[in-house]
């Protein structure tokens, strides 16, 4: 195997076993130890790619926003013809699996983890959206009322985001899924068609 196949390889592993290590004993009970371990590696291999635990998070929550964000990316793109009334309710429920689905990237991780809290601001799923969430508005000028697109694309980021979050860590008692897509959606069309 050349050797950046096997260099990728070996990411991949402790990567892999990063996130085994960190969901079996949280982030403050796993060491590089148990993490080179898992992985089938030494220490002073895990070392040559990650120089602390801390790096080790940081690429698992950019390996899992770069992935979230190419679903997110091809629902988007998907629903460019389609009329809003019918897109914003599937891109909306796209951002609730997403979410829920790398909740311990998005949520438990950079929460854990004090590094990733500040420096991860602009590592979301939303920043990386931004280009595309911008041609999808453009697709539907004609409905939005809202003249900045990119005052509307940050208001419907932390809106939705900030949303489905609240609701995964809290969930309300009265408030199952699709009534809460069915919710945002509603909020968005308005937001951006009043």
């Amino acid at each position: 195997m050349p050797s950046q196949q096997r260099a990728r390889a070996t990411v991949d592993a402790i990567l892999q076993a990063a996130r085994s290590v960190f969901s079996e004993r949280g982030y403050a009970g796993a060491t590089t130890n148990h993490i080179a371990n898992a992985a089938g590696v030494s220490v002073g291999s895990l070392y040559q790619y990650f120089p602390r635990k801390e790096a080790i998070a940081a690429a698992m929550l950019e390996d899992a926003v770069f992935k979230a964000g190419a679903v997110l990316r091809e629902r988007m793109l998907d629903c460019m013809h389609t009329p809003l009334e019918e897109g914003i309710p599937l891109i909306v429920k796209a951002v609730m699996e997403l979410r829920r689905a790398n909740a311990f990237f998005f949520m438990g991780l950079r929460r854990e983890v004090p590094g990733l809290r500040e420096g991860s601001g602009n590592l979301t799923i939303e920043s990386f959206m931004t280009s595309t969430t911008y041609a999808y508005f453009q697709q539907h000028h004609e409905q939005i009322r809202v003249p900045d697109l990119d005052v509307a694309i940050t208001v419907v980021k932390y809106l939705v985001a900030g949303a489905v979050d609240f609701y995964l860590e809290d969930p309300s008692p009265q408030l199952g899924d699709e009534e809460l897509v069915a919710e945002l959606s509603n909020s968005v069309l308005r937001y951006l068609t009043a």
